[in-house]
């Protein structure tokens, strides 16, 4: 059985890495008919809290990730990582250190002064049960450490191949339980992964070095090492790191924003992959069908907002009208705007979503649909002031009322003609009549509008306009 987990930190919101991390474990999971396992790592107590939690929990569920078993919580766990702790005390791998924080800094700067990479210098591998008893009797209090083997670790990477990395360079022996009871990142991870039977580890290569910490744990227990995958970190488009500067950190933000979750989901999939050439839009079940994790990328991926916002405006495009108005109405709603989901909205519904790249957008392309436009005073003077424009409206409300309405394109010819048999441009017509009725400039198309709007509106709108002084 295939067993992935996704552990975050309640230390922040779930940001998009690793949104992007959990998809690919749920993607691997669901592919393979394994399980997806969601773990709580909070043991950082300072720093945790249950509002961070929340938001992970929400951005998870509106994506789709769904999680098989879980949530588990390491600080729900202590007893279990003293437990697995003790068992190493016991074998000699481990033992107890009496270091002081000053100590180990004032070592460390004086290795570095000489030239030597800082490390822990194992001061107390070797201590008796004599010189441990003096020392708790003055007071001090122990952390455990772990004995790091000398030479080299191997390592075959499901993304990155064959890596090697040398032990000297983990910075020594390493602490595996604090002097406050509480286990290390990398020690809790190991006795948890152990504990759960994980046998995929697929997360971001910043842990790489982590990696290697953690199967010296795996190998003092006498436990075979799960498959690592470690998939390259997103860039921005200024190919740095991803950071808030290249757009929203987090995934509620993005739905805050009007992005889909499918069209996330769809996104975030193809940052690192590629199921197929020359297709870009796929179902979750088609994700799901193609994944392959041999296939991944070993090159980092670049975050291309733009791109996310095209394919968003797809799914928002080729979206059930009904149901595209079930996620726009938040929006509607935030703007102070009421809606109901009669013919009219859907109209214009349908007639925004050719053109809007978010949710927002949408709302804000349809807005005087629901709203009656208000136009500066210089537009207003700019328009009054053309004589044949005040003209050619009166001569189109008279065209509007003998019309049915019924096809914009017909709509456009006879006004076309109209315009046409009084010797006038064309532009004269439409450019005002468009900001008349909707407040914009650009949009759909002008006919396309009045239609969808209905000719009372339009009429109403109009003659509000020419008759106001």
């Amino acid at each position: 059985m295939i067993r992935v987990r996704f552990a975050p930190s309640p230390t922040g919101a779930l940001h998009i890495g690793g949104a992007h991390t959990a998809l690919f474990n749920y993607l691997f999971a669901k592919r393979l008919g394994g399980k997806f396992i969601l773990r709580i790592e909070d043991t950082d107590t300072e720093r945790s809290s249950k509002e961070f939690e929340e938001n992970i929990l929400e951005s998870l569920k509106w994506l789709g990730i769904e999680w098989d078993e879980g949530p588990y919580y390491q600080s729900k766990r202590l007893d279990l990582y003293r437990e697995k702790a003790n068992e190493l005390l016991k074998k000699g791998i481990a033992y107890e250190c009496f270091c002081t924080p000053e100590e180990l800094k004032e070592r460390r700067e004086m290795m570095v002064k000489m030239g030597r990479p800082p490390r822990y210098d194992g001061r107390c591998r070797d201590l008796d049960e004599d010189q441990k008893r003096s020392l708790r009797e003055k007071g001090l209090k122990s952390v455990l450490r772990i004995k790091i083997p000398d030479g080299k670790s191997f390592l075959r990477d499901a993304v990155k191949g064959e890596v090697s990395f040398s032990n000297e360079s983990l910075g020594g022996d390493m602490v595996i339980m604090k002097s406050d009871g509480y286990p290390t990142y990398n020690f809790a991870v190991v006795v948890d992964d152990i504990d759960m039977e994980i046998t995929h580890v697929i997360r971001g290569d910043d842990h790489l070095t982590n990696t290697f910490k953690q199967m010296i744990i795996y190998k003092a227990f006498g436990k075979e090492l799960p498959q690592f995958a470690h998939i390259p970190l997103l860039l921005g488009p200024d190919k740095a790191k991803l950071s808030k500067r290249h757009g929203a950190a987090s995934v509620l933000e993005y739905r805050q924003m009007g992005y889909l979750s499918d069209a996330l989901f769809n996104f975030l999939s193809l940052l690192g992959w590629t199921p197929k050439e020359g297709q870009d839009i796929f179902s979750r079940d088609e994700l799901i069908s193609m994944f392959c994790l041999a296939k991944l990328n070993s090159n980092p991926a670049v975050f291309d907002i733009k791109r996310l916002e095209w394919m968003n405006s797809q799914y928002i495009k080729n979206m059930d009208d009904s149901k595209l108005f079930d996620l726009a109405k938040p929006f509607y709603d935030k703007e102070g705007i009421k809606v109901l989901k009669d013919n009219f909205t859907l109209r214009a519904i349908n007639l925004g979503k050719a053109r809007a790249k978010t949710l927002q957008d949408l709302v804000s392309g349809t807005k005087y649909f629901f709203v009656e436009p208000e136009l500066s005073f210089e537009e207003v003077k700019a328009i009054k002031l053309n004589n044949s424009t005040l003209f050619l409206l009166e001569k189109f409300l008279v065209l509007l009322d003998n019309d049915e309405c019924n096809s914009h394109i017909e709509l456009e010819k006879k006004s076309r003609e109209m315009v046409a048999s009084y010797n006038q441009a064309f532009k004269d017509l439409v450019n005002p009549l468009r900001l008349i009725i909707t407040g914009m400039k650009v949009g759909p198309g002008l006919f396309e509008i009045v239609c969808a709007l209905g000719k009372d509106i339009v009429k109403r709108r109009v003659l509000k306009f020419i008759n106001e002084s």
